[in-house]
Parts: structure tokens; C-alpha cells; sequence
């Protein structure tokens, strides 16, 4: 009995070692190119390392996680699975210092794989402006730019044209190190470009904020529960009675307002609804987060000189902290508005609002990811640059983000929406459409039952209509068919992200040709690195 009990242990530790080898052999993998290199997105500027891995096993390898100097990153590829055989291309997204060593670890299920790339000179930062519409171009453009730490303070740059001319700019949307430098922000600045044509500039950095006059009409009111901003040709409101949420978007001279903020009478904050204003963003990750349930501080960030910058700032519980900043600039009818999260935890976004009892609580049929959520008021129809129209009921449908969108009261009055900067790790890939905040249809009535009027009585929801940034991986509805998060939910590490979009009013004009050149000068200027 004792020799079978012997054998019996004996073959227990051969198999527990023969699975630890097998299981924790370093992976066949190996870094064949690593570069660093300045990526280029629409009008966003970002910093990165590119590796090409190759897999040399008889195995899948998966990865999980990348490091530099030790602290987790964002990344993005294809896919993190790496056949064998097979090359991937890696992007890890990481604002490297100049002339600094970096070490890299690519960690897998079977193990890690490191390697060391020292950063490149930048002497300067050029960006080539190239105007491929029909007509010039004479506007602001406004760019998202990443630094290291210790690389540039708030407010000291400048921008210079490629004849050394100096042009008005404004740094604005500031995300901070704990040293006090920038970590990013947004520079803005005037340029001039004739048609299918391009003009480099380049941002230089100076010891102290330049001065400016203001170029335009930029009127600032601040109260105790109200802050109002107006350029003459749009005014915003933001009542701080409600975490700053915007309940006037619009013209008064012509007595249009497309905003209102949604939080009926007597509902209490719950995780489970979503309460907001005109332009507001929510995660939903075991409940959800926007800025009316959360601890908010609103500021004006800054008064030109060449936009007025609402900022503010609130918890995404213990996991980070969420940034929106909004600036409507001088002789213009849109604002601009900046979404920002800082993560330290992981947030899981996933299968939390579905079918059944808990549709109710997917706000527009959106599901639990909404970057620049717009709820406009009184709009019965939406229409693209060229003139498709919808009308959605719940739970809506998807447009691609590439183009913007407009929610129309008619043909001559409506908000439009249009990307400007993406994450490339989180992009929203669609525009979410809906002319109902959930399923009031299913009534058959003009009142909601009892157990959900909490939630907003008919009253309250029948005039908003929904435009919303949705995940590119997170599509809601496959072919307009299928259920909410039918393809299932994303992580997000811990890191920096963000995104920019431009939502303008339209009063009094023709919204196709407001579309349309909301397009022009929104995505016919492209930027390229420059030589």
C-alpha cells in the first residue's frame, strides 16, 4: 500500500512539473522592428512606439498587458492573438521624451518578451496643414498634443507659419502630471490655407504664456448657480445647480434654445438612470457614471484669446476621474468639446443593459459607452451632409462617425455633431440615433406604468431627441436587428484617454449646406507630418 502511495505522489509532482514547463516556457516570441514615431489622426497628435512581434512557436500567443519602465500602458493591434508563424504589428501609445532610453515588456500568457529603444531628437514640432477642399480655408484649428513630463508648462507655447509669422494661439483642455507640466492639452490657433493646398506651421515652446487680444466677442457671466458664455452668435449656458450641466444651447435673439437638462422632479440619483444636459458623456460599468451623480467642480478654465473654456471635472468613483471641457470660440456657431478620462483601475464596460426588464435603463438604446451624448430638444429628424434622412424610435440605430450628423427641429433649424479627435485605443466608431430616451411605445399610452416613472414621466422625455458617440468595437445594433451588446464588452486599462467633437447650431440657414461645410472645415483639412 505504502509502494502505491509512493508511485502515486511520485507521478502527481512529474505531472506538476511537466505542466509548470509546459505552461510558464518563455513564449516564442520575439521584437523584430521597434520604432519610436508621432502618430497623426484627424486633428490629434500623439506620441508612440511601434513594434512588430513575430511568433516563432507551434502556439497561439495571446497578449495581456504592455509595460514601459515598468508601469502599464495603452496599447492597441489587430488583434492580441498572434498565430504561429505570424507578424503583428504593436502601437503603444506613450508620450516618450526626447533622447531618453525606454525598456518595453510584452507580457503574454506564457510569459514576457522585453526589449529597449532609445527616444529621437525633436527639435521641433511641424504639422503640415493640407487643405483638400475647393475653397480656402481661414479658421481655427484646434489640435490635441500629448507632452513628457517636465516638457512643456501650461500655456507656453507659440505657433509660427513656415515663413517664421507668427499666428494667434491658445492652449486650452489642460490634463496635468503631478509636477505641474502638461500632460496634455489642446492648441488651437488661427491658420490660412488656399484650396488643394498646404502650409506648414510648428508649435515652439517658451518660457511664459504669450499675450493676446482677445480676436472677437468673448462675453463671460458667472454667478453662484450660473455661468453663461457668448461669442454674438452662440450662447451657452451651464446651471450649477446640476453639476454644471448645459441647459441653454442656442440663439436668444432668435429665441432658440435646443437644450434642456433631463432630471424630473423628484427622481432621486441612481446608478441605473442616466440624468444630463445638452452635451454630457457616460460610462456604465456595474452602474452608471456621468457628471450629475458624481462630485463635479466647474471653472472657466480660461477667457481667451481665441475661445472661452468651461471645464469640469468629476469622479468615475475610485477607478479615475473624468474631464469635460467646453469652448466656444470667437465668430463661430459651434462649441467644442473635449472628453477626458484619467483611469488608475481597469473599467469594464459590458452586457449591462439589455433586453427584458432592464431596457428602461439604456439611455437612447446607446448602451453603457456614450462620448458627446446630445440630447436635443424638439428635433423630429436627423440628416447628413448628403441629405440622407432618419427618424428613429428606440432603440435607434447606427450611423458611421466619419461624416457629421445633425438633429433637426426642420430643414432650417438643428444641431449638427462632427469628430474631430479620436482615441485610437477607444474609438467611437458610430453615431448612435434615437428620437426616444427609452421604449415609450411599449405603453400604448401617454404615461409610462408607475413602477418607471422615476425614471422621467412622459413629460419630461417626449421633446429630446439623441445623438451619441458609441464604441467602434461596441456596436449596438448589428444590421439595426439585434439586441443591445449582442457583440459583447471591452476593458479599459488604466491610462489617459480622449476625444473631441464639434457640435454647432444651426438658425435660420439650410442644414445640408451647414452639413456641408461643417464637413469642409471640420475634415478637409488634413494633417500631415511634416518633413
Amino acid at each position: 500500500m505504502k509502494k502505491i502511495l509512493l508511485l502515486i505522489s511520485l507521478i502527481a509532482v512529474i505531472a506538476s512539473m511537466l505542466y509548470f514547463t509546459l505552461t510558464l516556457k518563455p513564449p516564442s516570441l520575439e521584437v523584430e522592428v521597434v520604432s519610436c514615431s508621432i502618430s497623426i489622426d484627424k486633428w490629434r497628435v500623439e506620441r508612440l512606439f511601434k513594434l512588430t512581434l513575430v511568433n516563432k512557436g507551434d502556439s497561439n500567443i495571446t497578449i495581456s498587458e504592455v509595460k514601459v519602465n515598468g508601469a502599464t500602458v495603452k496599447w492597441a493591434s489587430e488583434t492580441p492573438i498572434i498565430t504561429p508563424g505570424a507578424k503583428l504589428r504593436l502601437y503603444i501609445y506613450y508620450p516618450w521624451a526626447p533622447l531618453k532610453k525606454y525598456s518595453i515588456e510584452v507580457i503574454t500568457e506564457r510569459g514576457s518578451v522585453k526589449t529597449e529603444v532609445k527616444a529621437p531628437e525633436l527639435k521641433e514640432r511641424r504639422l503640415k496643414l493640407v487643405n483638400t477642399g475647393e475653397v480656402s480655408f481661414k479658421g481655427i484649428v484646434s489640435v490635441e498634443v500629448f507632452f513628457s513630463d517636465k516638457e512643456c508648462l501650461p500655456g507656453c507655447i507659440k505657433v509660427v507659419d513656415e515663413e517664421g509669422e507668427e499666428t494667434i494661439s491658445q492652449m486650452w483642455g489642460y490634463i496635468l502630471y503631478d509636477s505641474g507640466y502638461v500632460k496634455t492639452a489642446v492648441v488651437s490657433f488661427i491658420a490660412n490655407i488656399p484650396p488643394k493646398s498646404s502650409k506648414v506651421y510648428k508649435i515652439l515652446l517658451t518660457s511664459k504664456p504669450p499675450e493676446y487680444e482677445v480676436e472677437g466677442i468673448l462675453a463671460v457671466e458667472e454667478s453662484k448657480n450660473y455661468i453663461k458664455v457668448s461669442n454674438g452668435l452662440l450662447t451657452v449656458g451651464f446651471n450649477l445647480s446640476f453639476a454644471g450641466s448645459i441647459d441653454f444651447f442656442g440663439d436668444p435673439s432668435a429665441g432658440v434654445n435646443f437644450a434642456k437638462i433631463f432630471k424630473p422632479p423628484g427622481t432621486t440619483l441612481s446608478e441605473l438612470y442616466f440624468f444630463h444636459g445638452f452635451i454630457d458623456s457616460v460610462l456604465d460599468s456595474n452602474g452608471k457614471m456621468y457628471a450629475i451623480a458624481m462630485k463635479t467642480k466647474v471653472t472657466v478654465e480660461s477667457k481667451g484669446p481665441l475661445l472661452v473654456v468651461v471645464k469640469r471635472k468629476w469622479n468615475l468613483r475610485l477607478s479615475g476621474q473624468a474631464f469635460d471641457f467646453y469652448a466656444l470660440p470667437v465668430n463661430e456657431s459651434y462649441l467644442l468639446y473635449r472628453f477626458v478620462i484619467v483611469l488608475k483601475e481597469e473599467l469594464g464596460l459590458g452586457a449591462l443593459a439589455g433586453t427584458g426588464e432592464y431596457t428602461i435603463y439604456n439611455p437612447a438604446g446607446m448602451g453603457s459607452f456614450a462620448i458627446s451624448h446630445v440630447a436635443v430638444k424638439k428635433a423630429e429628424f436627423f440628416l447628413t451632409p448628403s441629405g440622407e434622412t432618419y427618424a428613429p424610435l428606440y432603440p435607434g440605430l447606427d450611423i458611421p462617425a466619419e461624416k457629421p450628423v445633425a438633429a433637426c427641429i426642420d430643414h432650417e433649424t438643428g444641431v449638427y455633431v462632427a469628430l474631430l479627435s479620436n482615441d485610437p485605443v477607444h474609438p467611437v466608431g458610430y453615431w448612435h440615433l434615437s428620437r426616444q430616451k427609452f421604449p415609450w411605445h411599449i405603453w400604448k399610452g401617454d404615461k409610462p406604468s408607475p413602477s418607471t416613472s422615476e425614471i422621467g414621466g412622459y413629460e419630461y422625455a417626449k421633446d429630446l431627441s439623441f445623438i451619441a458617440g458609441v464604441h467602434k468595437y461596441m456596436l449596438c445594433y448589428v444590421e439595426q436587428r439585434s439586441d443591445p451588446w449582442r457583440r459583447g464588452g471591452i476593458v479599459i486599462r488604466p491610462g489617459t484617454y480622449s476625444w473631441m467633437t464639434a457640435v454647432g447650431a444651426v438658425v435660420k440657414k439650410d442644414v445640408v449646406s451647414e452639413l456641408k461645410s461643417a464637413e469642409n472645415y471640420f475634415t478637409k483639412i488634413v494633417i500631415e507630418p511634416a518633413p
